[in-house]
């Protein structure tokens, strides 16, 4: 997580993945241009999201204890046709981290 950018908009999702052959990759959700993009090694695989959503807000905040560590998303998507606009929220535990 060392490129991971936490505590800000846009923020940055960086994690030390394994791929499904077992070859270590990392993996990136940024927001670019308002696109919420996903890379894999620097690549970029696409966009997770309608061509018509734009991300207005992408946070992630770190929490971390002695025992896990656990990732909080806040994403504030708007729909470009009808100018509506949602919050979303969700929490991950990281692997290993339970």
């Amino acid at each position: 997580m060392s490129e991971s950018v936490f505590d800000s908009n846009p923020g940055i999702l960086e994690l030390n993945s394994v791929n499904e052959v077992g070859n270590s990759e990392i993996i990136k959700f940024l927001s670019e241009n308002s696109i919420l993009n996903l890379k894999k090694d620097n690549i970029l695989v696409g966009s997770l999201i309608d061509s018509n959503i734009n991300v207005t807000n992408l946070v992630f905040k770190l929490f971390a204890t002695t025992n896990s560590d656990a990732i909080r998303i806040e994403m504030t998507l708007q729909d470009q046709r009808s100018n509506k606009s949602e919050k979303f929220y969700n929490t991950i535990i990281l692997r290993g981290g339970y």
